[in-house]
Order: structure tokens, then sequence, then C-alpha cells
């Protein structure tokens, strides 16, 4: 089952994975396809996920950005995203993403582009290997924290 995520909340659902979409049902299909997979999930839009501040932001694993098209305005969200929560996974859906659209998207911190519509095998094994990504940096920033304080 997937829910609405609001800037109201306090924390988004454990794991904690967002689909982005300005289009409310194509949120809602994306999220209901990775939650038959197995992964609780939320749904947002745009203009919500640029109201969160930085630390509800940084508590999102990953961001899956439905997107129809990889204009100008979808770039501006993905480096929003990136700048709010700079350890999170993002994965991308669209249509027919260009070659330099998607080139474009990885410079912008996107790890991953699909094309839509992604299968929701494809996409749960996707937002998988982005949790996986995400549990080990963050392992990874708990060492090297530990490590940091018994060199003091």
């Amino acid at each position: 089952m997937h829910a609405v995520v609001s800037r109201e909340a306090s924390a988004p659902p454990e794991p904690r994975i967002i689909v982005v979409s300005p289009d409310a049902a194509e949120a809602g299909r994306v999220a209901r396809g990775l939650a038959r997979a197995g992964s609780p999930v939320a749904a947002a839009s745009p203009r919500e996920v640029a109201d969160w501040d930085e630390a509800f932001a940084q508590a999102v694993d990953v961001f899956v950005v439905a997107a129809a098209v990889l204009d100008d305005a979808q770039m501006a969200l993905l480096e929003r995203i990136r700048d709010r929560s700079p350890t999170a996974e993002i994965v991308v859906v669209s249509p027919d993403p260009a070659v330099e659209d998607a080139v474009q998207a990885v410079r912008a911190g996107v790890h991953s582009v699909l094309r839509a519509p992604a299968l929701p095998d494809e996409l749960g094994l996707e937002v998988a290997k982005a949790l996986a990504r995400r549990r080990w940096a963050k392992q990874r920033l708990r060492v090297l924290a530990k490590v940091q304080e018994s060199g003091r």
C-alpha cells in the first residue's frame, strides 16, 4: 500500500521510498507497482518535495521520479532533490529519455534511468539495488564517524 506524504508528516515510511511525479495518477501507478513488489512506498508531487525541509528530504532513501519528459523543470527537481538529500538514491522513469537527457540526469545525481512503463519487477529490482547502496553508504558513514571519534 502506498501513502501520500506531506511536509507536515514527521518522517516518510520505512524504508523511505518516495515516488515523485506531477501526475498523481502516474505516481499512484508506480507506487502500486513498487508496493506489489514488496516495497513500502509513498507518493508526492514535485511541489511537495520542493517544500520539504532539508532534514525531511535527507530521511528519504530512494526517490523514484516518474517524468513524462526530462525537461528543464524535471532537471531542476532532480538537482533540488540532490541538494536537499545528497546521499539519497534517485531513479528516473521516463517514456522516451533522450541520450542527452539521461546524461544530464546522471550529472544531476541520478543513478538509473529506466524506460517507462517500467515493469514492476524491473523497477523493484532497481529500487532494491538503490536501497542496498544507500544502506552501504550509511554504514560507511557510521564507521568513518567512529574512526574519527576514536582518533581524537
